[in-house]
This record gives structure tokens, C-alpha cells and sequence, in this order.
């Protein structure tokens, strides 16, 4: 999971899956942040890309305990 922050001056997007595997498209306006399951290593995620791109907070663990059915 990263935490990816919109440091462009306008809104951009990208899609990426959710915790149950699902495309969703994430439009992020200029300083929004939103923690998704991305490829950093994808261009558009880069050096000069509109994106800043930090490890999330959430970690694996949370994303499995997310994803289970609650009893």
C-alpha cells in the first residue's frame, strides 16, 4: 500500500485495485492524498510525474483484516 499525494496544480487520476481486487479510478485534486495498491515503479508514478509516492501507514495485515468477512 502507498500514500499517493496529487502535486500538480490540477486533478489528476489513476486507476488501482481496491482490497477485493477491484479497478477504481482515483481522482485526486491538487494536494489530495489517497492510500492505494499502485505500482511505483510505473512512470506515471515517478521522479517527474504528477504523483509523490510514500510508503503507507496501513500495512498488509490491515489490508487482509479489511477484506475478511466480519462474523
Amino acid at each position: 500500500m502507498h500514500k499517493v499525494t496529487n502535486t500538480s496544480k490540477e486533478t489528476q487520476s489513476f486507476w488501482a485495485p481496491d482490497e477485493q481486487g477491484v479497478r477504481r479510478l482515483h481522482l485526486l485534486e491538487p494536494g489530495a492524498s489517497v492510500d492505494a495498491l499502485i505500482d511505483a515503479d510505473q512512470p506515471r508514478f515517478g521522479k517527474d510525474g504528477p504523483f509523490e509516492v510514500t510508503k503507507s501507514r496501513r500495512t498488509s495485515a490491515d489490508t487482509e483484516a479489511a477484506a475478511k468477512p466480519k462474523a
